[in-house]
């Protein structure tokens, strides 16, 4: 049993030490300078709140020379309901049908994952390993 836990840590140290060696996947300067107020601002706020926005993604999308914008959280259920206009405001539902149906190749603005992955089974495994 206490080789499981120490190979499950080891696997998950590693995870996080390679995870904190990659560069921080916001915006380049030169994307983040295009980046609309509104939209840095909820990212702020998204990074701030990581149990609840871990592993959410905000991609950049042109349809017709319009960028929209797309917040995907994987605890969603709906892959294309925070779908944005430059403005801020929301696509409608035919919106949102056109777009599934027109967009182009997404760009990353930013990505929101936490240095080390699964932080309340590596407290576990570390409690376990001490008793």
């Amino acid at each position: 049993m206490k080789i499981t836990v120490i190979i499950i840590f080891a696997i998950l140290l590693a995870a996080g030490t390679v995870r904190c060696q990659v560069q921080d996947s916001t915006a380049s300067q030169e994307q983040e300078n295009d980046i609309p107020v509104w939209l840095k601002e909820k990212i702020k706020e998204m990074s701030l709140d990581e149990k609840r926005y871990t592993g959410t993604k905000v991609f950049k999308y042109e349809i017709d020379s319009v960028d929209v914008y797309s917040i995907n959280n994987p605890w969603s259920s709906c892959m294309y309901c925070d779908l944005y206009y430059t403005d801020g405001s929301r696509l409608n539902q035919e919106e949102i049908k056109t777009f599934i149906k027109e967009k182009d190749e997404p760009v990353l603005i930013w990505e929101n994952y936490p240095a080390v992955p699964f932080d309340s089974l590596k407290k576990n495994i570390e409690k376990q390993l001490r008793e």
